[in-house]
């Protein structure tokens, strides 16, 4: 996919399937919650449909490609950065694999902000950054305390998918699953999930290309795929390829203006280095607060009113986080621009 000399950058030789490799790890990396913590609750995604979940890790490796291509291409000058990037991949997530970012319509604010917020930032910046930097410089309390967050958010959620017309519960309903998975089941997902999570980052540490500077043949591969699978996806829909690239270029502009200044070290350079495997229980917060909640809420059995307003405070606070972080991405990055731009035309 990727020629020798094209992935050869920066001191050192990394290999196309290595590139490919990180690619789809940190596909499957981001789809748990993408996709797994987000469908309807059944340790199955890990047993019976496992072929499924691979194969959706496998079509998120190739939305998160040009997101990871980006940040191997630039100097790191900050988080703004991936959040950026992480936009990248929700929009191409929901506007080219599927078309969902085109459903409110061409000047829809809704669907880039909600999903710059659940890919963007629990995804991308949250599952894949985050997770790394932090088992990286051992920052264990403040992982766990966010994983325990998380834990929150996630069984909440869950609980909210019980209403009947919830997108879990018609998914389930069709595939003649119950709508209400028991608390058990729960359990058994929450810690597959974790352990994917941090197996997942356990093989990104072997592979992870702490020399790859990206050249320009690897972005005309990864802008041709993109733009094919996008000509496919766009042939019912006319006005979502102009729609889809004036939205894309929000973010792409953003990542450009910090390349202004001296040349630095890129994303896989800063987190080179390796993680403890015994440091990953960090993560298990995640999977024992979102069961404890699940089996709260299993108990309590909220009605179909609150259950509409935990619902809704979630997407609420999706869209607002998504829309607020891509602001204030944008906005560092412009001023890192003219600050860099400053001190180039100083004497």
């Amino acid at each position: 996919m990727l020629s020798a000399a094209d992935a050869e950058r920066g001191g050192g030789r990394t290999s196309a399937w290595r590139i490919f490799g990180l690619f789809v790890v940190v596909g499957f990396i981001v789809s748990m919650n993408s996709e797994r913590a987000y469908w309807f609750y059944s340790p199955s995604w890990f047993g019976s449909r496992f072929g499924e979940t691979a194969g959706v890790a496998v079509f998120y490796g190739f939305a998160v490609a040009g997101a990871l291509w980006a940040l191997g291409k630039i100097p790191f000058r900050g988080i703004h950065q991936l959040v950026l990037a992480g936009a990248v991949f929700a929009w191409t997530v929901e506007g080219v694999i599927v078309y969902v970012l085109h459903e409110g319509g061409l000047f829809d604010p809704f669907f880039p902000a909600m999903f710059a917020g659940w890919h963007g930032l629990l995804s991308f910046v949250g599952f894949f950054y985050l997770v790394r930097r932090w088992l990286l410089e051992r920052r264990l309390r403040r992982l766990a305390f966010v994983a325990s967050g998380y834990g929150v958010v996630w069984g909440l959620w869950a609980i909210a998918s019980w209403l009947p017309d919830s997108d879990q519960a018609l998914e389930a309903g069709a595939l003649g699953l119950p709508v209400r998975s028991s608390p058990e089941s729960f359990v058994a997902l929450a810690a597959l999930l974790v352990l994917a999570v941090a197996g997942g980052h356990l093989v990104l540490d072997r592979i992870w290309p702490a020399t790859w500077r990206p050249g320009r043949r690897s972005g005309v591969v990864i802008l041709g795929l993109t733009g094919l699978y996008a000509a496919a996806s766009f042939f019912f829909i006319p006005w979502a390829p102009l729609r889809w690239a004036a939205l894309i270029a929000i973010p792409v502009a953003g990542l450009l203006w910090t390349t202004r200044g001296d040349a630095g070290p890129n994303l896989y350079e800063t987190l080179s280095g390796s993680i403890s495997g015994r440091d990953l229980w960090v993560l298990v917060p995640a999977a024992a607060v979102s069961s404890a909640i699940y089996a709260i809420g299993w108990i309590v059995d909220p009605s179909d009113a609150t259950l509409e307003v935990i619902q809704l405070s979630h997407v609420l606070t999706q869209v607002a986080t998504g829309g607020a972080a891509m602001v204030w991405a944008l906005r560092r990055s412009r001023r890192q621009q003219h600050v860099a731009t400053t001190v180039l035309r100083s004497p």
